[in-house]
């Protein structure tokens, strides 16, 4: 599968979301969530390649939890994901309280 992580705000508190485009999944993290200023970020931005490389391994944490997610058919299936994924988010932002 074709894949790209971009940042972009989203219209909710998640930490990511995600699109498919033209065969290629596309996951969104959210700057404005916490998880994306204290840890994602400083990672990104890092000069260390450990540094670096541990911002990949969270890059594709988050392009397997996309793909899954995608991979729900039903309706009901896709719903329970999105609601897994809002509260995941919800509890990531409460641990990393500014």
């Amino acid at each position: 599968v074709d894949y790209k992580v971009v940042p972009a705000k989203l219209p909710d508190t998640t930490f990511f979301a995600f699109t498919l485009d033209k065969g290629r999944l596309v996951v969104v993290v959210n700057p404005s969530h916490p998880f994306y200023r204290r840890v994602y970020l400083p990672l990104v931005e890092a000069e260390s390649p450990v540094a670096r490389a541990a911002a990949r391994h969270l890059e594709l944490v988050l392009i397997a939890a996309a793909r899954t997610e995608a991979l729900a058919t039903k309706k009901t299936d896709r719903e329970v994901l999105k609601r897994f994924r809002n509260g995941w988010s919800h509890a990531m932002a409460t641990f990393l309280k500014d």
